[in-house]
């Protein structure tokens, strides 16, 4: 399966492709902008002037300064130290969700779509049902059940976002079944297993990873919204969620505690939205033509 979409990337790394990416000004701005996310979690440890969870009473509620560049919490927290330990955090959970949400999806597209049938009709069943509930109410009934904590947190958010690739693995699937390479390797004898995962599988890996691309962003939305309703990351973990929750009541008072935390989801799950809209643009050929 990695070695597949290792192959699947390197093949959409064309001239073309990446020229037509290039001039794609809303592709690069959020390209720029993940970068600048991606640098901030991976260097957390050397730009952030504190240890996230170093509390000092004396400090309490200070105002952004020279020597708190996003001021300090009700604790006495350096709030940009816990943001951009929470960059962490947020990339992490988000591209965590979404492998375990292809993980399931995919296989079961896959399975829909090339089998058709009885069991194509059990596996969209169970998809329009997982899709009629909204998922932050099933994920919270689940983390409910599950007890508080990011790993259960990640687990509900994964279980019940997973139909949207179902859905578009499974009509990538069916429109491939009548092109004659799979009429072919059927007419030689390759088995089922071997077709779906040599043919089929590689032609839905573009879609799939533009799909992945703009669910990161509800992934990592659904995490921090749980979060900051109590069910994530436990204090001191500086989710930004969390962190939220804990500026609420200090919204009027301390402003910066809850803004700076919400500025970075809204610039994460933006810079992803704009990234997935490029490659969609760019690895989609109905779209190129049009």
């Amino acid at each position: 399966m990695i070695s597949l979409i290792r192959e699947k990337i390197k093949s959409l790394s064309s001239s073309e492709e990446i020229s037509l990416f290039l001039k794609h000004k809303r592709g690069m701005a959020g390209l720029i902008l993940l970068s600048f996310m991606l640098f901030i979690a991976l260097t957390a440890d050397f730009i952030a002037p504190k240890r996230f969870d170093e509390v000092d009473p004396s400090s309490r509620l200070l105002p952004p300064s020279t020597a708190n560049i996003f001021g300090t919490d009700q604790l006495g927290r350096d709030v940009f130290s816990r943001v951009v330990f929470g960059a962490r955090i947020a990339l992490w959970v988000g591209l965590l969700v979404v492998v375990i949400e292809a993980g399931i999806g995919v296989p079961l597209g896959l399975v829909a779509g090339y089998y058709g049938g009885s069991i194509d009709k059990l596996i969209s069943a169970i998809t329009d049902m997982l899709w009629a509930f909204p998922p932050i109410i099933l994920a919270l009934a689940i983390v409910t059940i599950l007890g508080p904590g990011l790993t259960n947190v990640v687990i509900a958010v994964s279980v019940v976002s997973w139909a949207p690739y179902t859905r578009v693995v499974r009509a990538k699937t069916q429109s491939i079944m009548s092109r004659e390479f799979i009429i072919a390797a059927r007419a030689v004898g390759e088995s089922s297993l071997s077709i779906m995962f040599r043919y089929v599988l590689p032609n839905t890996l573009s879609s799939v990873i533009v799909l992945a691309t703009l669910t990161i962003p509800s992934a990592i939305l659904y995490t921090t919204a749980l979060s900051f309703l109590g069910f994530g990351a436990q204090p001191p973990t500086p989710d930004w969620g969390a962190m939220l929750n804990e500026g609420k009541d200090y919204i009027f008072k301390a402003p910066w505690c809850s803004v700076f935390p919400g500025l970075f989801i809204t610039l994460t799950a933006l810079s992803f939205n704009l990234l997935g809209d490029a490659l969609r643009d760019v690895l989609d050929p109905k779209l190129r033509l049009g």
